[in-house]
C-alpha cells in the first residue's frame, strides 16, 4: 500500500502492531508511509475504525469486528490475478488453486476472477479454489462453528494469522466460489 501510494503521491499510514516483521516495516518507511504501532491487532482496527469515521482516512482493509474483510475496491482488483495466471504458459488448463488463506479475500478475487474468464468464454470449466490456514478457522466455521468467534491459533505468517473470519466469505467457500466444483480448506 505504501509504494501504491507513494507512486500516485498520497500520504499513507499504516497502523500495524509492534511485532510487524521488521523487513515490511523498512520496506513501508522507505516508501514514506508513516507507521503506527498498537498494542494488540484489536486496538489497531478501533484507531482505523475513529479515523475512517471522522472522515480523516480512506481504509484499504478491515477496521470493524467482526472483520467483513478489506475494502472492496482492493479485494476486486485480485481479480486480475485469475488473468495473471490465465496468461502463464501451461496454465490454460488449472484445475485447481491453492491460496493461502486469512480473511479470504485474496481466494475471493481470484475465485471471482476465474467466473469472469469463464463468463468470457476464455475458459469451459473453472478451477476449484482451495484455501490453505495456518491454523482452522475456515475448517471450523465449515464444521458449524460460528464464523464470528474469534479462533484459537498463531502463526508466524502475520500476514494470514487474523484470528477472525469474515462470514461472507465463509458462505462464498461454502457455495462452491470456484464453480460448479467445490474447493477445500486445509490446515498447515
Amino acid at each position: 500500500m505504501a509504494a501504491y501510494a507513494a507512486h500516485v503521491g498520497l500520504a499513507c499510514v499504516i497502523v500495524t502492531t509492534p511485532d510487524m516483521n521488521p523487513n515490511w516495516r523498512r520496506a513501508i518507511e522507505m516508501h514514506g508511509a508513516t507507521l503506527l504501532a498498537t498494542k494488540t491487532p484489536e486496538r489497531r482496527w478501533q484507531v482505523l475504525a475513529d479515523r475512517v469515521r471522522a472522515g480523516d482516512w480512506y481504509p484499504a482493509t478491515n477496521y470493524v469486528v467482526p472483520p467483513v474483510g478489506s475494502n472492496p475496491f482492493g479485494v476486486d482488483g485480485y481479480r486480475s490475478l485469475a488473468i495473471e495466471l490465465f496468461q502463464l504458459p501451461g496454465t490454460r488448463e488449472c484445475t485447481d488453486i491453492v491460496v493461502p488463506t486469512s480473511r479470504a479475500d485474496l481466494l475471493w478475487g481470484i475465485a471471482r476472477g476465474f467466473c469472469d474468464l469463464h463468463t468470457a468464454g476464455l475458459i469451459e470449466e473453472r478451477p476449484r479454489i482451495h484455501a490453505v490456514e495456518p491454523f482452522g478457522r475456515i475448517s471450523e466455521v465449515l464444521a458449524g462453528a460460528d464464523y464470528r468467534a474469534s479462533f484459537a491459533g498463531r502463526s508466524a505468517m502475520t500476514s494470514i494469522g487474523d484470528r477472525h473470519l469474515p462470514g461472507t466469505r465463509c458462505d462464498l467457500i461454502v457455495q462452491g466460489i470456484g464453480g460448479g466444483r467445490r474447493g477445500r480448506c486445509s490446515t498447515l
